[in-house]
Order: C-alpha cells, then sequence, then structure tokens
C-alpha cells in the first residue's frame, strides 16, 4: 500500500516586528526618549 504524499506549503508570510508591537506601546515610547547609541555592539565574534 502507498501512502498519499504529504500537501507541500505555498504560502510565505513575511512579518516585522514594527508590525507586530502595537503604536503606542510602552517600549516604543521608552525607545523614543532614550539614547541607546551609548551601548557597544551584541559583542565579539565566536571564536
Amino acid at each position: 500500500m502507498l501512502k498519499t504524499p504529504a500537501p507541500e506549503q505555498t504560502a510565505l508570510e513575511m512579518v516585522t516586528l514594527d508590525s507586530l508591537v502595537p503604536k503606542d506601546h510602552l517600549l516604543r515610547k521608552i525607545d523614543a526618549v532614550i539614547d541607546f547609541s551609548i551601548h557597544s555592539s551584541p559583542g565579539r565574534g565566536a571564536l
């Protein structure tokens, strides 16, 4: 007995973090007021 092949997924959805966080969210307000440029990049690369 042969199995029927599983259907392939053909839909693709592009999602950004900006679209997930509401415009009036507290973190957006904090980001607009505080200057985070004093912090360095995430760190050293892997060895």
